[in-house]
């Protein structure tokens, strides 16, 4: 994945980009593309405010690179009803206590790009 994201990393500070980690996708738990767009995932058993900050800025720092890249996080339990309110709010899609939000479930509806070329 490294690979993929260091173009697109190039084009905010060139070839040798510094970024603070919580903003860094490269230590993104997971990232994948859908489509057109790139997730940029956080997992941790209780999703927490900085689970959801770090998901949020990592996805920010594509974005400025213009990449569609979309926060999720994803975990057993959140650990405060505020937490998933900040998840909404920021606009983290999500898998939490076996819900899945509105967006997650859309994302889930993309076509991977192998679907894609079949249908060619």
């Amino acid at each position: 994945m490294r690979k993929l994201l260091r173009p697109w990393l190039r084009t905010l500070n060139g070839d040798d980009p510094i970024l603070e980690v919580d903003a860094d996708p490269t230590a993104a738990d997971f990232i994948w593309s859908r489509g057109t767009k790139v997730i940029v995932v956080e997992v941790s058993v209780k999703v927490d405010r900085d689970d959801v900050d770090r998901a949020y800025a990592r996805a920010n720092t594509l974005r400025g690179a213009g990449i569609d890249a979309v926060p999720v996080v994803i975990g057993e339990e959140w650990s405060s009803e505020a937490v998933k309110s900040l998840a909404q709010s920021l606009g983290v899609e999500w898998y939490v206590q076996k819900q899945l939000s509105a967006g997650f479930i859309a994302l889930r509806r993309i076509p991977d790009d192998a679907e894609d070329t079949e249908d060619e």
